[in-house]
């Protein structure tokens, strides 16, 4: 069969449309908010939160909340963001910073395997690892700091606050836990 290459015209008409520079501009000051209150209440988790970069995303089927590249750019989905509180929003950063600080891909390895989630998406076992040993991490963080909560849909069990990500990933491989992960979007 013939392939065809996609022309600057087929990629236009299905590109999202242009962000406006008011609504960009006011996401960008929103997301600089929460870094400098961070820097402000957690020096720690806000000096580490300085260092990461940021870029919206827009009307990306492929990405639709959240994620971070090992280098520290943070991607986020401007919609999903919209609906977000400030306290969420700070979580979300606090989670992505954590994927870099706890060097999730460095870890990985051959942690390869891929997990059926209940709505039929394809996703990795290693970033629902990775997810469930970053979020009671913050989530311990909200009785003393109410400023900051996890999103909606983020992964959180309990069961496994002390556990590594590597022990995490193999229960989850070994038990095919099932994954409730709603709205939940993969990180790269």
């Amino acid at each position: 069969p013939m392939t065809t290459t996609p022309t600057a015209e087929t990629a236009a008409a299905t590109a999202p449309p242009p962000l406006d520079p008011a609504v960009e501009q006011a996401a960008r000051t929103r997301l600089q908010r929460c870094r400098i209150r961070l820097l402000a209440g957690m020096p720690f988790f806000g000096s580490l939160a300085m260092r990461l970069s940021f870029r919206l995303s827009f009307k990306n089927p492929r990405m639709t909340t959240a994620c971070v590249h090992p280098r520290g750019l943070v991607v986020v989905d401007l919609d999903f963001m919209e609906r977000l509180s400030d306290a969420e929003l700070i979580g979300l950063v606090c989670h992505e910073l954590l994927h870099v600080a706890f060097a999730c891909w460095v870890r990985q390895g051959p942690r390869n395997a891929m997990l059926i989630t209940l709505d039929g998406r394809t996703i990795s076992a290693w970033n629902v690892a990775h997810d469930y040993a970053i979020n009671p991490t913050i989530a311990e963080l909200q009785p003393s700091y109410p400023w900051i909560a996890l999103p909606p849909g983020g992964l959180l069990e309990l069961r496994y606050k002390g556990w590594s990500a590597e022990d995490i990933y193999d229960d989850i491989v070994k038990n095919a836990t099932v994954i409730n992960a709603a709205g939940w979007s993969e990180d790269l």
